[in-house]
């Protein structure tokens, strides 16, 4: 078998093993910075909700019922029961310590960073992920709310995900256990907070666009290995209208995955509201403060409006909003690189080392003979081409910054919108917005390192090089001087 058709396996495999190594340092430097002893924990400071959480976890851990004690008398907490049914398996463990569901937190607190790596190395490379995990970990504002048992850093752990899982099937890349996965968490983080079912939208806005595309050019749902080849061939009507339907079956089939975890997390509130406070749309806010939600405008009124924005021009804000502007500016100017076959720290295969030293060759031809470097420049593409899909995809149908932005709009900012509007005043309402800002601002603030120094920096790419720079053509080598003194003692030393 010809070398040159086998696409090679070692440099993708130590590409993975460095991004894991990267992806291991950044765990740990977030885990040294957002790590707090369950003691310290156990004040909870936030009253009522770190109390209600911990207790209600505590209880049902112990008791195998969700509720809290007052005075010896027994009352529903004021949320649901789905994050203190999260945070019980710490207390089987530590039935007496109170703290002990920050364990929990901080675990997803270090997921919610493995997201952001992951989110950061679509956007810019390997070393776009560390700058937007340790951006994350850094951030003030995600440290502060780390370090409670609150429900924030959870459901923003969920939620971006839940973006990881977007940007996966904006390339079309994903299946349908992938709009499984992406309703699960998109479950989840409404379960814990409930402007996460803002999420929904840009999944839902993916599969319309699907659908609609699909009813554009039914062979798309086909996904056959020879579609370019049988596209071409005349098509009688029953066989496209089959495939049709084949379309509509499997984009139904995708809804249903997507949809099915999403409203069983309604159901199961809407149950749990009218089990124990009587009527579905009743909550425990219901319960406990009956005289601020007679009125809806005691809760939700435009008067609250420049109150919150007051919280948006905190220093922490600002700063991540700052960053974050300059950062996606960058990555929706980047232009989009379609040779990313050697990927950020990629090895030469044999293909490759086969190509260079021809090309090392035709720097010492002359300038009339640049047809044989023209020749290998396009050996080198063909390589590219053939690999590109084994390193890293290449950006077909949108880039993954405007993907990004997408989900940003449609999936963060109408939490921040709702909480505009909100009677109690607080930056973590905003933490989801501000994280992906995050995110943006690290793997943005990258790519302005110079492009030469970044690829010397891991490993360099061949295929990668302008093509001016790949065949700069070198003057010929001087002509050796065989009548030279040295040179004739030299021969002598040899033949003796």
């Amino acid at each position: 078998m010809d070398d040159r058709s086998t696409i090679p396996t070692a440099p993708v495999a130590d590409s993975i093993r460095f991004r894991a190594l990267l992806l291991v340092i950044v765990l740990f430097v977030a885990a040294m910075r957002l790590w707090r002893s369950p003691w310290s924990a156990s004040d909870l400071a936030v009253i009522p909700d770190s109390i209600e959480y911990a207790v209600g976890a505590q209880r049902l851990a112990t008791l195998g019922h969700y509720d809290i004690e007052i005075e010896g008398v027994a009352y529903p907490p004021r949320y649901p029961p789905w994050f203190s049914a999260l945070l019980a398996p710490a207390y089987v463990v530590a039935p007496n310590e109170l703290g002990a569901g920050i364990v929990v937190v901080f675990g997803l607190t270090l997921s919610a960073v493995a997201a952001a790596f992951v989110i950061g190395g679509r956007l810019a490379g390997d070393w776009g992920a560390v700058a937007a995990g340790l951006a994350l970990a850094c951030y003030g504002e995600f440290r502060r709310d780390a370090m409670k048992i609150m429900t924030d850093v959870p459901a923003l752990a969920f939620a971006l995900w839940a973006c990881v899982i977007y940007l996966r099937l904006r390339r079309g890349d994903g299946r349908g256990a992938s709009w499984l996965l992406a309703g699960f968490l998109c479950a989840a983080a409404f379960a814990l907070r409930l402007e996460m079912l803002a999420l929904c939208a840009p999944f839902g806005l993916l599969l319309l666009r699907e659908r609609l595309k699909r009813i554009e050019t039914p062979e798309h749902g086909a996904n056959s290995a020879d579609d370019r080849s049988s596209t071409s061939l005349p098509r009688d009507a029953h066989e496209a209208s089959r495939e049709h339907g084949q379309s509509r079956i499997v984009w139904m089939r995708d809804v249903a995955l997507f949809a099915t975890p999403v409203l069983a997390a309604l159901v199961a509130s809407a149950i749990y509201n009218r089990s124990t406070f009587g009527s579905w749309r009743r909550t425990g806010y219901d319960f406990w403060l009956p005289e601020l939600h007679e009125e809806m405008s005691q809760v939700l009124s435009p008067e609250f409006i420049s109150a919150n924005l007051m919280k948006l021009t905190s220093s922490w804000a600002l700063i991540a909003i700052g960053f974050g502007i300059v950062g996606g500016w960058r990555l929706l100017a980047r232009k989009e690189q379609s040779d990313s076959a050697c990927g950020s720290h990629s090895l030469k295969s044999r293909e490759q080392e086969s190509i260079e030293r021809e090309m090392t060759g035709t720097r010492n031809l002359a300038p009339d003979s640049s047809a044989h470097a023209i020749e290998s420049s396009t050996k080198c593409e063909q390589f590219a081409s053939r690999t590109a899909g084994h390193a890293q995809a290449p950006m077909v149908r949108t880039s993954d910054a405007s993907a990004l932005m997408t989900f940003f709009l449609l999936g963060a900012i109408p939490g921040t919108l709702f909480h505009l509007f909100y009677f109690y005043q607080d930056l973590r309402f905003h933490l989801f917005p501000l994280a992906l800002v995050c995110i943006a601002a690290g793997a943005g603030v990258v790519t302005f390192v110079d492009e030469n120094a970044r690829s010397r920096c891991d490993g360099g790419c061949l295929c990668s090089r302008s093509p001016r720079s790949r065949f700069q053509l070198a003057p010929p080598p001087s002509r050796i001087d065989e009548s030279s003194p040295k040179r004739s003692h030299a021969r002598r030393l040899l033949t003796q």
